[in-house]
């Protein structure tokens, strides 16, 4: 006599393949890298100089201070090093995504926007250029969200509009283009609204939703106070609470 199994209640999420994952996470790491370049860059020499006096007057060689110096720019140029490593990951994995990944998604202009995308995130990188950097990076997030749009069960699609929309504003900001940073996010409801009606069963994402919308919002707030440290801080726990709702 046969043993009935029981009927599996598990539904396989219907989701985007590596290849695009792997595009949205080298987009990321390549962001979050610039972050870490900006705070190397800005560690003061003063505290090296010092340093390097003490040692100094315990007979140790000069040569102390130049090591230091190049410790630093090792430093960063190990994070770039990073960062064009991350590019051509991105060059590699499109191109396998347009392989593979196609079938799902009707081939159109939209491929020729990423691959544009692509190309001036890389150059962009080339030239160090932090602020095409970010403008490029998030417009290859805003490129890549309709094919994983394409997937029902992916919140990337609305998660890299949203991260389009924050570093957009953020950008504008910066330039002092407060009114400019404030139509942008406004923007931002649209992908929060469609986030909500996916993850409406999910108690633990929907907390994490409310804490991402909240903090959305400080960050439209400090818009107006013309504060790029105060802007990066609550972009940052905007990125912070996104990675929560990726969970």
């Amino acid at each position: 006599m046969g043993v009935n199994k029981k009927p599996s209640n598990i539904e396989k999420k219907e989701i985007a393949p590596k290849s695009l994952s792997s595009i949205y996470e080298g987009i990321s790491t390549i962001l979050e890298n610039l972050d870490k370049i900006s705070d190397i860059e800005k560690k003061p020499d003063k505290s090296i100089e010092e340093k390097t006096d003490e040692a100094d007057s315990k007979g140790k060689d000069k040569s102390n201070k130049e090591k230091k110096v190049k410790s630093k720019e090792e430093e960063l140029s190990k994070k770039w090093d990073e960062m064009n490593v991350e590019i051509k990951k991105i060059h590699d994995q499109w191109n396998s995504f347009e392989t593979e990944g196609m079938k799902k998604v009707t081939i159109g202009s939209d491929t020729n926007k990423v691959k544009d995308s692509i190309n001036n995130l890389t150059l962009a990188v080339e030239n160090k250029d932090n602020f095409s950097i970010i403008d490029n990076g998030s417009q290859l997030l805003m490129n890549i969200a309709p094919f994983f749009d394409a997937y029902k069960d992916e919140l990337r699609g609305d998660i890299c509009n949203i991260k389009y929309y924050i570093y957009q504003s953020f950008l504008m900001g910066e330039k002092g283009e407060l009114e400019k940073a404030s139509n942008i996010i406004p923007n931002v409801d649209i992908q929060l609204n469609d986030l909500n009606s996916k993850i409406v069963k999910d108690p633990k994402k929907m907390k994490a939703l409310e804490k991402l919308s909240l903090s959305i919002k400080d960050f439209e707030n400090v818009l107006n106070k013309n504060s790029n440290n105060l802007l990066t801080i609550k972009r940052d726990i905007v990125l912070k609470n996104i990675k929560e709702l990726e969970k």
